[in-house]
C-alpha cells in the first residue's frame, strides 16, 4: 500500500479518537514506520508481527506512554493493511488502484463499533481474517474495518470481566498448589537421580532433564497461561503478580482500572 493511503486511513482513525493531536501525528509516522525503519521484508508481514506491535501499543497504552502506543499502533496498522494486498505481479496496479478509493467515515465507525473483549478474540481476528484480496474496494474496507476495531482494542479503558478475573485467581491458585509443587518435586528426583549417578556418564543429562523439567512444567498449564495472557492485556499486572497463600475473589477486589 502506497504510504499516503496507509498515512490517510490513519488519520481517519484518528478523528474517531478522543486523544490530543500530537498523537496523531505518533500514529501517521508509525503507519509508514515499517517502509522507513525495515524490520521485516518488504509486504511479507505476518500476523505475529502484527500482534508484536499490538501487544506493545497495549503495554504502553497501561504505563500511559501514548506517544508509544500510538506509534506502535500505526505499525500495527501498517502490516495489517499490507497483508490485505497480495505480493504478486498485480501488487502495484492494485496500490495504484486504491489511491482512488474513497475512505468513508462509516466504514471506519464500522470497526469501532465491532467490541473486542478479550485478546484471544483479537488475536483470532489477526490470524483468520486477513489474508490477500482482491478487489481495491474490499481492501480498503476491510483495512479500514479492522485497523479501526485494533485501534479501539488497543485504547479501551474497559475492565476485566468479573468471570476472568474469578477463574483467573482459581487457575492460579491450582498452579501455585499443584503445577508448581509437581514441578519441583520432579526436578528434585532428577536433581537427585543426577547426584547420585555421579560418576556415571549418564548423570549430567539428569541435570539437564531436572533443570528442563523445572522451567517447561509450569509452561505447560494451558489454562493459567491463557488467563494470566487475558489479564495483562487487560492491565492488571499487580493481580496476575499477587502471591498470597488465600487469592482473594472478584467480588472482593476494589474497582480496577485498565
Amino acid at each position: 500500500m502506497k504510504w499516503s493511503t496507509h498515512r490517510q486511513i490513519a488519520r481517519f482513525i484518528a478523528r474517531f479518537i478522543p486523544y490530543p493531536s500530537f498523537l496523531t501525528k505518533e500514529l501517521v509516522e508509525g503507519s509508514t514506520d515499517p517502509d522507513i525503519n525495515k524490520d521485516r521484508p518488504h509486504h511479507q508481514p505476518d500476523p505475529n508481527c502484527i500482534l508484536k506491535y499490538i501487544w506493545d501499543a497495549r503495554e504502553a497504552f497501561h504505563e500511559n506512554d501514548l506517544k508509544k502506543a500510538f506509534r506502535n499502533l500505526g505499525r500495527a496498522c501498517h502490516y495489517i493493511q499490507d497483508m490485505l494486498i497480495e505480493n504478486n505481479r498485480e501488487h502495484n496496479s492494485l496500490e495504484e488502484s486504491l489511491r482512488n478509493e474513497r475512505i468513508r467515515d462509516d466504514l471506519i465507525e464500522e470497526g469501532f463499533q465491532q467490541g473486542i473483549h478479550s485478546y484471544r478474540q483479537l488475536k483470532n481476528i489477526i490470524f483468520k481474517r486477513i489474508g490477500p484480496l482482491k478487489s481495491p474496494k474490499q481492501i480498503m474496507k476491510d483495512s479500514c474495518e479492522i485497523s479501526a476495531l485494533v485501534a479501539k482494542a488497543v485504547i479501551s479503558k474497559e475492565n476485566p470481566p468479573g468471570k476472568l478475573i474469578d477463574d483467573f485467581l482459581s487457575a492460579k491458585r491450582r498452579y501455585h498448589h499443584k503445577t508448581l509443587p509437581f514441578s519441583l518435586l520432579i526436578s528434585l528426583i532428577l536433581l537427585f537421580i543426577s547426584l547420585a549417578t555421579h560418576n556415571f556418564p549418564i548423570s549430567p543429562l539428569f541435570l539437564v532433564a531436572s533443570i528442563l523439567c523445572g522451567f517447561l512444567i509450569p509452561q505447560l498449564d494451558p489454562d493459567y497461561n491463557y488467563l494470566k495472557q487475558e489479564m495483562n492485556w487487560y492491565g492488571c499486572s499487580k493481580i496476575v503478580t499477587l502471591i498470597t497463600p488465600s487469592l482473594p475473589t472478584s467480588s472482593s477486589l476494589p474497582y480496577l482500572e485498565s
